[in-house]
């Protein structure tokens, strides 16, 4: 299934939980912190690119924000998912239809 420690299994937890509890907060209270690091993300891509380039210090930290961006996009498409209805969340968690499930 998905590595351990890794963020498809820290987000199929978070998934089972809404599900369990019938309540998307916690992971809405995720993507509001998420978003946090997303900004200090860029932030910092854009004083190495100032500083240094698009150089290696570039590149490494360009991945890291591409990876955060992925992951917050897999975290809005469980609000998504779930906004309306967290049964449809439930449903898609199944069928293994999520963004996440398709690693």
């Amino acid at each position: 299934m998905f590595q351990p420690h890794s963020p498809e299994m820290f987000l199929d937890i978070m998934c089972i939980k809404a599900i369990t509890s019938k309540s998307l907060s916690e992971i809405e209270e995720l993507a509001v912190a998420v978003a946090a690091l997303q900004k200090s993300a860029d932030e910092c891509l854009n004083e190495v690119f100032l500083l240094n380039g698009n150089g290696g210090e570039w590149q490494a930290v360009h991945q890291i924000v591409r990876n955060i961006r992925r992951v917050m996009g897999w975290i809005d498409d469980l609000l998504v998912h779930g906004i309306v209805d967290v049964e449809d969340l439930a449903r898609s968690h199944r069928s293994k239809c999520l963004m996440y499930q398709k690693t």
